[in-house]
């Protein structure tokens, strides 16, 4: 029986946190974007080599195609170790369900000290 130091993390596990990092970095960039609008169409992950518990990791990722009108991005990560031996490389291509650069619909406007009311 291996020790904790040593047994791998799920893949299935790894690709949640993969996908909720590019979740995160499109809203990030996309201000109208959120949580609740936005999809996973398809995310593909290669595996390089085990990940382990207990691993400190680091994950970069980028938007490589926005097409704002069909509300389409594609994104791609590297996830590595802290010293570069790369883990996995995950491509994926998100849509939304609201323009991006539409103006916000919430708040509209700010009465005195109290905050924003819709």
């Amino acid at each position: 029986m291996a020790s904790s130091s040593s047994a791998n993390v799920h893949g299935g596990i790894l690709g949640m946190i993969v996908d909720e990092v590019f979740k995160t970095n499109l809203i990030k960039e996309f201000h109208n974007l959120s949580f609740e609008t936005v999809h996973t169409k398809s995310l593909e992950l290669n595996y390089s080599f085990p990940t382990f518990v207990n691993q400190f990791i680091v994950i970069r990722s980028s938007l490589k195609k926005a097409n704002t009108a069909d509300n389409v991005y594609k994104v791609q990560s590297d996830v590595s170790t802290i010293g570069g031996m790369l883990l996995i490389s995950a491509n994926a291509t998100l849509s939304s369900d609201i323009v991006p650069n539409a103006p916000a619909t919430s708040p509209i406007k700010k009465e005195g000290t109290h905050g924003y009311f819709w």
